[in-house]
């Protein structure tokens, strides 16, 4: 954040002004529970990941002065920084495979197996939240080229999300009597545990991608406001089980977004601009979701899968 009483000046030398602000999260989760007797064995595994964050870059301030020349003015704020995606992705794809792409940055696995004489239960819950806002404003600035009473160079302001998550719940269980297996995955991307909706555009929201140039002073040479939101959630339920009298199995992966993103340049901003003035917001968020169950006895076999 820069927010001053003066200026900055970049005419002498015509540097560009560069504020950025990146986050690149990594995550690996494994959860596993077994357990087996001659009576009865249950197991149960459960993996939780509450992932939130704020990535901001601002320019802030009635008084704040920035005088470039003809030089650039990159305010950037981004969650996963694209260069960053060799080091923060778990790569699932070897080098020109065109597959479904599995990376990820977030990966969570539960495993729960029980296998009993008479009764066997496995249970495993993946529950995961990704919660943040991503952020770049010019708010309140006055941005020209102050020595030469002209336009200023290129200025932009861009936000991008591209954190993604895989998850998967497994469950097995086995008995000579009665077994059940149980399995759920769970995900927000841009949720919360107690709300699943979207922020809002005044910062206050939490499942935010906002690029926004506000109460602002422009001349420039040209203005890009732009933000990105490539969100992927993959998950995956599968639950098995097996047994002499009674095998019943129930497995359901649930997906929800909630992220929001704006680009926006607001009614009380003064911009004047030699050239374009280009203003997107572009959301390519997509889910991958499957769910699966094998079950099977020699009396009654029931089982249930849901995927959304």
């Amino acid at each position: 954040t820069i927010t001053t009483t003066g200026a900055i000046a970049g005419v002498a030398n015509n540097n560009a002004v560069e504020v950025t602000s990146n986050f690149t999260p990594k995550l690996f989760n494994l959860a596993f529970g077994g357990a087996g007797s001659g009576t009865v064995g249950a197991g149960a595994a459960v993996a939780i990941n509450d992932v939130t964050n704020a990535v901001k870059a601002v320019i802030l301030g009635d008084q704040t002065r920035i005088n470039l020349g003809d030089s650039a003015l990159l305010v950037s704020a981004k969650t996963l920084l694209a260069n960053m995606d060799g080091e923060a992705r778990f790569d699932t794809r070897s080098d020109g495979d065109d597959s479904i792409d599995l990376d990820a940055q977030i990966w969570s696995f539960s495993i729960g197996i029980g296998a009993g004489g008479n009764v066997g239960f496995a249970g495993s819950v993946n529950l995961n939240w990704i919660r943040n806002s991503t952020q770049a404003l010019i708010d309140g600035v006055t941005i020209r080229d102050q020595s030469a009473g002209g336009a200023a160079g290129d200025v932009t302001v861009e936000a991008y999300n591209n954190a993604s998550l895989t998850a998967f719940a497994g469950g097995a269980s086995g008995s000579s009597g009665v077994a059940a297996t149980v399995a759920v995955s769970l995900n927000f991307l841009g949720g919360t545990p107690d709300n699943d909706g979207i922020g809002s555009v005044d910062g206050s929201g939490s499942n935010l991608v906002e690029a926004a140039v506000n109460d602002a002073d422009l001349f420039v040479n040209s203005l890009t406001v732009q933000t990105a939101s490539d969100g992927t959630i993959n998950a995956f339920a599968a639950s098995i089980s097996g047994a002499g009298s009674f095998a019943g199995n129930g497995s359901a992966a649930l997906n929800f977004m909630g992220r929001q993103a704006v680009a926006r340049i607001s009614s009380s901003s003064n911009v004047e601009s030699i050239n374009d003035v280009s203003v997107t917001s572009d959301d390519r968020s997509v889910i991958y979701s499957g769910s699966a169950q094998i079950s099977g006895s020699s009396s009654v076999a029931i089982g249930a899968a849901g995927a959304y």
